[in-house]
């Protein structure tokens, strides 16, 4: 693939921990032409503090691209200017050891790690640790980005709810459903488990599965509380005689 210079709107960085100090080197360039489908490209950069074995960054990117595109267009009219600011500004690639410095021990088994406010040790956004295979890291991303758009559907009014009023397990309710079209589920401990558990139900429900993404992520919006998503399935599923085990 040709990038020109001309086209290219950002980087996107990597942390590592050298000699207890945690230094950032740009890993990606970002691209973006309106004429291109998709609009979006990244190019790898080598750096010196990039670990060799590191996941190639901007093939799991240009993966998800589509995904994004596809199922959030139809939601956000300038989803192209959330994207410019989500690569460039909001994604952030760690190596184990800068992770667990920044997250403490108990992240030591997560794969990545959405802040939606900045913190001194942390900025706003996705924070994905190097870890796992390309598969488990493509996922791990899009997954993040799930949190990143339910924080975006607050934020341009497509509910009345802000970000912090969701429970834990309709958090991941949003980031698993992203991550759905993968067929894949990175953790199998709570909340994601419980939240798995609500989406599995969900697509017993042909009322809800035969929709478009888009609908179904405008369907479960209005829903903070997981118990409350968890009597809405059981009211949809009463007229179909579905059970669950």
């Amino acid at each position: 693939m040709n990038y020109r210079l001309e086209d290219r709107i950002g980087e996107i960085y990597y942390s590592s921990l050298q000699e207890g100090d945690i230094c950032r080197e740009p890993a990606v360039n970002v691209y973006y032409n309106s004429q291109s489908l998709p609009p979006f490209s990244f190019q790898q950069l080598k750096g010196q503090r990039v670990e060799k074995n590191a996941i190639t960054l901007a093939s799991s990117l240009e993966k998800i691209v589509p995904h994004l595109i596809n199922n959030y267009s139809p939601l956000f009219t300038d989803l192209d200017d959330i994207l410019k600011e989500v690569f460039c500004k909001r994604t952030f690639i760690e190596d184990r050891k800068s992770f667990r410095e920044t997250y403490g021990r108990g992240t030591y088994s997560v794969a990545g790690y959405f802040n939606n406010k900045p913190r001194k040790s942390s900025s706003a956004g996705s924070h994905i640790k190097n870890s796992g295979s390309q598969k488990e890291f493509t996922l791990t991303i899009l997954h993040e980005y799930g949190h990143e758009f339910l924080y975006r559907s607050c934020e341009h009014d497509l509910t009345r709810n802000n970000y912090r009023d969701y429970d834990e397990v309709m958090h991941e309710v949003f980031a698993i459903l992203t991550g759905r079209q993968f067929k894949r589920s990175l953790y199998d401990t709570n909340p994601h488990r419980k939240a798995r558990s609500l989406i599995r139900k969900l697509e017993k429900i042909n009322l809800f599965n035969s929709q478009q993404f888009s609908q179904k992520w405008r369907e479960l919006l209005p829903f903070t509380d997981h118990r409350q998503l968890a009597e809405y399935i059981k009211i949809l599923r009463r007229p179909l005689g579905i059970t669950f085990k």
